[in-house]
């Protein structure tokens, strides 16, 4: 047996992308042999070590394809791995795996398509606010000005009306005995 055939507990798990429990649960359960390492030079409990091969073929058999958590072993390592003698499971195996990885694409690309519809409807919206911003900006300028051309309308009769009475003092005035000027509504 090779020292490069012999994998640690955590480069089992990288290999395989299951957690470092799941590869000692396998080897308790007896789905994969473990090896001593030899005992650490700083003291503690002696390291225990997996055959590559083993590990491998015992995915492979049971169908079980990596899982992908960022930092996956290439596909390549699978079928470069000595100790697995049946083809057509490793390649079953390769199948496998980039049927999960079209999966997660078609995955991915649809929650970026979710993502862009969101966008774009969010974008629509804050475009239908501006217009109607606008048609509301637009309809109070038009209230204004209208009132101002009944204001101007109202001072220019005021005012010829002021300037056809002269400063004679209307029945009203004369009654109650008031000014003989009218009042100047303009200001």
């Amino acid at each position: 047996m090779h020292s490069d055939d012999l994998l640690s507990i955590s480069d089992a798990a990288k290999l395989s992308e299951r957690s470092s429990s799941t590869i000692r649960r396998w080897i308790r359960d007896g789905k994969l042999t473990g090896h001593d390492g030899g005992a650490p030079a700083h003291g503690g409990s002696a390291r225990v070590l997996v055959r590559r091969g083993d590990l491998t073929g015992l995915l492979a058999q049971s169908g079980q394809t990596p899982r992908s958590t960022g930092d996956s072993a290439p596909v390549h390592e699978v079928v470069e791995t000595p100790g697995v003698a049946d083809l057509s499971t490793v390649v079953q195996l390769m199948e496998l795996r980039f049927d999960v990885e079209r999966v997660k694409l078609t995955h991915q690309a649809d929650t970026a398509r979710l993502r862009l519809a969101h966008a774009l409807e969010q974008l629509n919206e804050s475009k239908r606010e501006t217009v109607t911003e606008r048609e509301e900006g637009h309809l109070m300028r038009l209230e204004r000005d209208d009132w101002r051309n009944r204001h101007d309308a109202l001072a220019a009769e005021l005012k010829a009306m002021r300037q056809a009475s002269g400063n004679r003092q209307t029945w009203w005035q004369k009654l109650l005995g008031g000014p003989a000027e009218l009042p100047d509504f303009e200001n």
